[in-house]
This record gives C-alpha cells, structure tokens and sequence, in this order.
C-alpha cells in the first residue's frame, strides 16, 4: 500500500533474481498507460486482467469500455 512502482520493480527484480519463473516487469506511470501499453503487446489470444483497488476499477472501467475492440485475424 502506497509504494511507488519504481520499489515495486525493484522488489520484483530481486525475486527475478531467486526465481527464475517470474516473467517480465514493465513499469507504467498511471493506470492508463499500462491499459494501452497491455493493449499494444497483447495478442488476440491473449487475456488482459485489471486486478486492484475499487478505486482502480472507478478509473479504469470507462477507458476500457471505450477503447477499440481488438482485431482477430
């Protein structure tokens, strides 16, 4: 709760470190870039999942609701 990203990351590469499972961590400065940078790498195949706050979920439900559906080729 209230730890910056740049912590989070560099929490996360010490346990990339011991765990060699743990994927790729990119880092966004709001919730909206994450939504449209996820956008940009997903593969029609692939599932995009908001996990969070309520407060999130708030923020998040309308740019969802209004970006362009993916395509499928």
């Amino acid at each position: 709760r209230g730890v910056s990203p740049e912590r989070l990351l560099e929490l996360v590469g010490k346990l990339r470190g011991e765990l060699s499972r743990v994927p790729e961590v990119l880092v966004c400065d709001s919730p909206v870039a994450a939504w449209r940078m996820c956008q940009s790498i997903a593969r029609p195949e692939d599932l995009l999942c908001v996990t969070g706050s309520f407060f999130l979920a708030a923020e998040m439900r309308p740019i969802i609701a209004t970006s362009p559906a993916p395509r499928i080729n």
